[in-house]
């Protein structure tokens, strides 16, 4: 599986020269990252024809790999692009009605990448509602008899400050699978634990996926052992400025040899 942003990400990465890109996603009126627009999104929610057609491109070229894309909504720093709620909520209803009108069966939705409750301006964008968008993808997937699994990834949820165990509960107990972040060996066992002890997790298990991960082979076979999707999170691949196509030796090799390793045979 590969992430995908409808919101891209970090373009700025790396470029101390431009001061309006240091701080916060939070900082100021619309959000730091807003000095560039990047979103397939438009304010009212409708989709960019464009931005759009380059994302059935990576969409369809998955599928031939057999490969699943993982489609993230939403960006922090991104969502002041929107005047009202009206309009992501309208952006999650376009998003759907598109997928389903190209029938895609390669395609997973994450709301919004890292929520909580510094990152996005929105309040349906941050812990406390971002269940409601879940729903209602799921929602209108199933009203076009589409099939569709949804979900959002967090930051900082061992944080009290951050999520209380009722959004907890309310965000990934609406969720097809959970979308989770670490760096630690420590903290990734510890969100596992969170999750697994939870009541609903026990009624109705769901795959555990972490799609941003660090800390190399520690956590990579930590994860493992307790049945855990380990995702890459690299700066060379995501946030490197300039950026630097194509294949050479880097600080990721040691991840495609492990996953050589452990699929070697099957």
């Amino acid at each position: 599986m590969v992430n995908l942003n409808v919101q891209g990400g970090h373009p700025l990465q790396g470029r101390t020269d431009v001061p309006e890109w240091q701080g916060s996603a939070q900082d100021g009126p619309t959000g730091m990252r807003s000095i560039l627009h990047n979103s397939g999104f438009r304010a009212d929610g409708s989709l960019d024809p464009e931005y759009f057609k380059r994302m059935a491109w990576v969409i369809e070229a998955c599928d031939e790999l057999g490969m699943v894309v993982n489609l993230q909504l939403f960006y922090f720093g991104q969502d002041p692009v929107f005047e009202d709620e009206q309009g992501i909520k309208a952006a999650c209803d376009n998003t759907v009605d598109w997928l389903a009108e190209r029938g895609y069966t390669n395609v997973a939705i994450e709301i919004a990448n890292e929520v909580m409750k510094g990152h996005y301006h929105h309040d349906i964008l941050k812990p406390a509602r971002a269940h409601e968008l879940i729903e209602q993808v799921k929602a209108r997937a199933k009203d076009k008899n589409y099939r569709l699994y949804a979900s959002t990834s967090e930051a900082a949820l061992l944080s009290v400050r951050q999520w209380s165990i009722d959004e907890i509960d309310r965000t990934f107990s609406a969720s097809d699978f959970v979308l989770l972040h670490g760096g630690a060996v420590s903290e990734v066992q510890a969100k596992v634990e969170l999750i697994r002890g939870r009541p609903w997790y026990k009624e109705r298990p769901v795959p555990l996926v972490f799609n941003e991960t660090g800390g190399g082979l520690p956590v990579f076979w930590a994860l493992l052992a307790a049945r855990v999707s380990f995702g890459l999170h690299s700066q060379i691949f995501q946030t490197m400025w300039p950026p630097k196509w194509g294949v050479w030796p880097n600080e990721t090799t040691w991840f495609f040899d492990a996953v050589k390793e452990v699929t070697k045979g099957s």
